[in-house]
């Protein structure tokens, strides 16, 4: 079993494949191209799209023969040709039930085209986060490597007790320890986006997190994909009901008949003639199947018409569900604004400031480590809420792109 297991795991830690680097805009021409959802999606709209050829579905032929005794005691026999059809009507509305079936699944890859790409910025954002995040631990993790050789210095000098020496060892112990643990966060996030890419070599980005805020037109709502699909389904249950309607019209069946008919017959002369087997007589038959028990039919447009009222109420939901996550998005977006133009302006030039500040004043004996501590790392505490807003920021980004179908990348 524990061989199976290692034989099993051996395929996400493997180092040996080549790690691929992508530009955002890479990721998401890859995973346009080779995800798998969005080419279910392609072959859904090419099955509805082959299905509208098969509205005019005329009933199968019928073809009957008769042999025997038909007429007379001598031996005839008679072919009978049938074939049923509809009224055009309820083939040109068939036509448009399956027209507008093909528009919804064409309309649906679009929108699952949309939520890939959505998923793509935020798996990519991800690993920029994370990559961010550990050059910060970096950071941190070389000011608490020199500030030990500082301590070590000072407690030799006995200028310092034990407890600062160890309770700095310890803190950079966590530090390192979190470096290890970003580690595996960036390898699950590197398998979560090579399988938006539908790929098996580990990703990586060559991108980094950003704080531009660029602007979105509210009006472009009305265009999300999620509504288009509604709309549509709005025609399609239009379309259901206009053809449930056609079923009321009558059917028809033309027919054809060639038979024998062995024996003495009276022409149009009245004058008498033998007619052998080899001799045919047709006719013609047209048939109307007229609808009279219409119960039934009634009930299933009574339904078709409840279905046009269900899905404009759908859509109408829809539209309200999307502009009030457009408006929350709205909000945070504008809110994360405000405290990335803080931090920029103000965080984090403090941050520098007190960091360097703090570690002269320690140098120097200024301060004891305690002191030191709080202040580096309130520094580094803000360094941190920084990557944390812009994170934010990002997310909240990528959520107005979606709703308002902006998908340039």
């Amino acid at each position: 079993m524990a061989i199976l297991l290692v034989l099993f795991a051996s395929p996400v830690l493997s180092q040996a494949q080549e790690t691929r680097k992508l530009s955002l805009k890479e990721a998401i021409r890859l995973a346009e191209q080779q995800n798998r959802q969005i080419e279910v999606g392609k072959l859904r709209a090419s099955y509805f799209e082959a299905l509208r050829h098969a509205s005019v579905d005329l009933p199968k032929t019928s073809i009957s023969a008769e042999l025997g005794s038909i007429n007379s005691a001598s031996f005839d026999n008679m072919f009978t040709l049938v074939q049923g059809f509809s009224m055009p009507a309820l083939y040109k509305r068939q036509k448009n039930v399956f027209e507008q079936e093909w528009v919804v699944a064409k309309t649906e890859t679009l929108l699952q085209r949309a939520d890939v790409v959505r998923l793509v910025k935020l798996a990519y954002l991800q690993m920029a986060y994370l990559k961010s995040r550990r050059a910060l631990l970096q950071r941190i993790d070389s000011i608490f490597s020199r500030y030990i050789r500082v301590a070590d210095i000072r407690f030799e000098k006995g200028e310092t007790g034990l407890l600062e020496k160890a309770a700095l060892n310890n803190q950079a112990g966590q530090v390192k320890l979190q470096l290890e643990l970003l580690e595996s966060d960036l390898q699950a996030a590197s398998i979560q986006l090579a399988t938006l890419l539908n790929e098996r070599s580990p990703m990586d980005i060559t991108d980094t997190m950003q704080a531009s805020a660029p602007l979105f037109d509210s009006t472009a709502l009305q265009q999300h994909p999620i509504l288009q699909v509604y709309r549509q389904q709005e025609q399609v249950a239009k379309g259901m009901t206009a053809l449930e309607k056609a079923r009321l019209l009558p059917d028809w069946s033309i027919g054809y008949t060639s038979q024998s008919i062995v024996g003495w017959q009276l022409d149009k002369a009245r004058v008498e003639n033998y007619y052998g087997p080899g001799s045919r007589f047709s006719m013609v038959q047209l048939n109307a199947g007229i609808p009279i028990f219409t119960k039934a039919q009634r009930a299933r447009i009574h339904a078709a018409t409840q279905m046009q009222a269900i899905t404009a109420m759908e859509t109408a939901a829809a539209a309200d569900k999307l502009w009030g996550q457009m408006q929350q998005c709205w909000i945070e977006y504008d809110k994360y604004q405000r405290a990335t133009r803080y931090y920029q302006e103000q965080g984090l030039p403090s941050a520098d400031t007190i960091l360097q500040t703090a570690n002269l004043r320690y140098k120097n004996g200024d301060i004891n480590y305690i002191e030191w501590g709080t202040l580096v790392n309130s520094s580094l505490s803000l360094l941190g809420q920084y990557i944390d807003t812009i994170r934010e920021l990002n997310t909240r980004k990528i959520e107005l792109e979606y709703l308002l179908f902006q998908n340039q990348n």
